[in-house]
């Protein structure tokens, strides 16, 4: 990827790679470990050049890459969209905003949920937005930060932008209540002192149950009762 940004030679913010191949997706995903050595090998290297959060899935009729792939007469790929002008998930506005594109034309709901407009990773607008969405919304969770920005705007890597945004706000930081440990109380003079086994018994009860006997016809349901005796004498 360093060898196409130093081709470009523009100043590229944010990078993020799609791929048509859920398995290559699910590898990426998954501790290098976990994989066989092969291709742990390589998804160790991508880990090293890239975060998992800048991969993404895309349907193979929406890759560009597929266009070269199949073969096109040089006619044909003059006039083809999806080559010059990227897959329908990503489309420009008449402002010149990016938005996503979706499959939401036909919903009942704002233009900006059916092709909301992107926000760059790690950028000081998006996180500025985070932060104060968090507060408005009186110091939401991760998730629902996260889900009340997707109703604007599609946030690249904003799972962890979320997540950061939670976990250094002061105010929740301070506010986060900590567990209390359950105080156990003495245990009874019977079960701490030695005695004749079973002189000290509880008795559990359960039932009915319904069970079939060996031998029996099949379909001949029988009713128990399961009575458990327990000794509380404590072993030596």
């Amino acid at each position: 990827m360093k060898k196409v940004k130093d081709a470009l030679n523009l100043h590229i913010t944010a990078v993020q790679f799609w791929s048509d191949s859920t398995i290559v997706i699910s590898w990426i995903h998954q501790e290098s470990r976990e994989l066989k050595t092969l291709v742990a090998n390589r998804v160790s290297k991508i880990h090293q050049l890239s975060s998992r959060d800048q991969w993404h899935h895309i349907a193979s009729e929406q890759n560009p890459a597929e266009v070269l792939s199949r073969g096109l007469l040089p006619e044909e790929l003059r006039d083809d969209s999806l080559w010059w002008h990227g897959p329908e998930l990503l489309l420009q506005d008449d402002k010149g905003v990016l938005r996503v594109g979706g499959r939401l034309e036909k919903a009942s709901i704002p233009y900006s949920q059916k092709h909301p407009a992107i926000l760059a990773k790690n950028s000081k607008l998006s996180k500025i937005y985070f932060l104060t969405l968090h507060k408005k919304l009186f110091h939401v969770g991760p998730q629902g930060l996260l889900n009340a920005v997707r109703l604007r705007f599609g946030a690249l890597g904003g799972r962890n932008l979320a997540r950061k945004t939670v976990h250094t706000c002061v105010v929740c930081f301070k506010g986060k209540p900590i567990p209390s440990s359950q105080i156990m109380g003495n245990l009874p003079y019977e079960r701490v002192n030695m005695a004749p086994p079973f002189s000290i018994t509880g008795l559990d009860l359960g039932g009915p149950y319904f069970v079939t006997f060996k031998h029996q016809r099949k379909g001949v349901l029988n009713k128990i009762y399961v009575c458990v005796c327990i000794c509380f004498v404590p072993s030596t």
